[in-house]
C-alpha cells in the first residue's frame, strides 16, 4: 500500500501560497511551524519545497488559508506609517518609534515624534502583523522592568 504525502511546496502551488509568507505568518503568529504537529521529521529552521507536512498543517492552513493571503497581501502591498497605523489600531507615534528603533534603513531617514513628518515613505515586505507584535512585546517589557523597579 502507498501513502500520499503532500510536501510544502504541494500545498503551497495549490492554495497559492508562498513558503516564505508560511514560515513568517507562523513567526508572528507564535505558531511552532517546526514541530512534529506540522513537519514530518523536520527538526531544524529550514524549509524546501520537498518538506512533508502533517495533516494537522494542512487542516490547520487550509482553515486559516483567508488569514494567511490577507497577512501575504499586508506583507507586500506598499503603505504608510499611517495606514499601518489605522490597520492595526495603534497610534502613529508608536508607530514611528518602532521604525525609528527597529527598521531606519526602510524609511530611509529618522522621522520626527512630534506629529511633523519630513516623509511619508510607502513601506513593504513588512508586516503590520508583525509591528503589532514587536510593539506590544516592548510594551510588556516596558511594562515589567518598570513594575520591577518598585
Amino acid at each position: 500500500m502507498t501513502t500520499n504525502k503532500t510536501t510544502i511546496g504541494d500545498f503551497c502551488r495549490e492554495n497559492k501560497i508562498t513558503i516564505f509568507i508560511i514560515k513568517y505568518y507562523c513567526r508572528t503568529f507564535d505558531i511552532d511551524l517546526f514541530s512534529d504537529k506540522y513537519l514530518v521529521g523536520k527538526t531544524n529552521g529550514w524549509l524546501s519545497d520537498s518538506t512533508v507536512v502533517s495533516p494537522r498543517f494542512i487542516e490547520y492552513f487550509t482553515n486559516f488559508k483567508k488569514e494567511v493571503l490577507e497577512y501575504e497581501q499586508d506583507y507586500y502591498f506598499a503603505r504608510s506609517m499611517e495606514d499601518i497605523a489605522l490597520k492595526i489600531n495603534v497610534d502613529i507615534l508608536s508607530i514611528v518609534r518602532f521604525f525609528n528603533k527597529n527598521k531606519p534603513k526602510e524609511i530611509h531617514q529618522k522621522l520626527s515624534e512630534d506629529n511633523e513628518y519630513i516623509s511619508k515613505p510607502q513601506i513593504k515586505k513588512t508586516s503590520s502583523y508583525q509591528i503589532l507584535k514587536d510593539i506590544q512585546l516592548e510594551n510588556r517589557m516596558n511594562l515589567i522592568t518598570k513594575i520591577s523597579k518598585n
